[in-house]
């Protein structure tokens, strides 16, 4: 493996249009704006309520690296693949490598939206977990009023798998609906 239990290297996953690859120092600013927007506040549910570029810097650190470590956690860009800017985040955790199942989440930068980024974006992770990491199953949360996520996530072949409340990230109970994905 490279410099982490995932694999994913230096260059990442590329599409052409978008790459995906680790969070940076140099994403925190992008980051810290984009945590502010109304969309990513309502249905993000980061785990911090509000992010500074320190913070985002101290988190790629401490929290982040530890979680690539251990393979316990994957907070990777969403990047142009001609520019690098930062344009979202795409989160692997709830990693279980014994059952070989986890969950995946994204967000988008204001920018970034209603350009396919999501769904180019899901469909990299997705070979990439089940082609090279040997996942064989993928679960998704949404908020029901999220119809852009909801739509992503069925286009990228998950299934509507129930509705209930869950516990977010931001430790926030949520009413959400929750998808599978199977390799």
């Amino acid at each position: 493996m490279d410099d982490d239990r995932f694999g994913l290297g230096a260059q990442g996953l590329n599409d052409g249009t978008i790459r995906i690859r680790h969070l940076v120092e140099g994403d925190a600013e992008a980051y810290a704006a984009a945590s502010t927007d109304p969309a990513v506040v309502r249905f993000a549910h980061l785990p911090r309520r509000s992010y500074t570029p320190e913070l985002v810097r101290q988190d790629i650190r401490t929290t982040i690296a530890e979680g690539l470590r251990t393979g316990q956690l994957a907070v990777l860009a969403i990047a142009d693949a001609d520019t690098d800017d930062f344009l979202g985040s795409i989160v692997l955790f709830e990693l279980n490598w014994a059952t070989r199942r986890g969950e995946v989440g994204f967000w988008l930068t204001p920018a970034a939206r209603g350009r396919g980024v999501a769904g180019r974006a899901l469909r990299l992770v997705l070979r990439w977990c089940f082609d090279r990491l040997g996942l064989t199953a993928l679960a998704a949360r949404t908020d029901a009023a999220n119809e852009a996520s909801r739509r992503v996530l069925e286009r990228a072949g998950f299934r509507a798998d129930g509705q209930g409340s869950t516990t977010a990230p931001s430790g926030d109970t949520v009413s959400a609906l929750h998808y599978v994905r199977h390799a």
